[in-house]
């Protein structure tokens, strides 16, 4: 409201140098009712506001805590079987930049991968 009131006379001042004497008192007429509405007392109301109950914590049966911790059975990894590349499968991946080291984990897993280039001469389906 700090801001509006800076304004107001500003505004008050040009309805005075313009002529505009309706209009400036239809602006302090709205201005006395801001300042009445600022100045009014709480209202009281005819009833009274209630706080909400507490809630009540309800303790879990023990039958639940007495359960025991499950163990994760960990699977071993499986031993790294050599597996052999087929010759057509290392050009191929040579063509499409594949370092060597790297062989042998799109060879066991290339139904995972899609097989783009931009010249189509090359077969993906091996």
């Amino acid at each position: 409201m700090g801001a509006v009131k800076k304004h107001d006379r500003l505004v008050k001042k040009y309805l005075k140098k313009t002529g505009r004497l309706k209009t400036l008192k239809e602006l302090e007429k709205s201005i006395d009712r801001k300042q009445t509405k600022d100045e009014r007392k709480p209202i009281k109301l005819s009833f009274v506001i209630q706080k909400a109950p507490e809630k009540v914590k309800v303790e879990k049966a023990q039958t639940f805590s007495a359960k025991k911790p499950q163990t994760k059975v960990k699977k071993e990894p499986e031993e790294k079987k050599t597996v052999s590349i087929p010759d057509n499968f290392i050009k191929l991946a040579k063509k499409f930049g594949l370092p060597e080291e790297h062989f042998e984990f799109f060879y066991t897993n290339r139904d995972s991968f899609q097989w783009e280039s931009k010249d189509k001469t090359y077969r993906s389906d091996i």
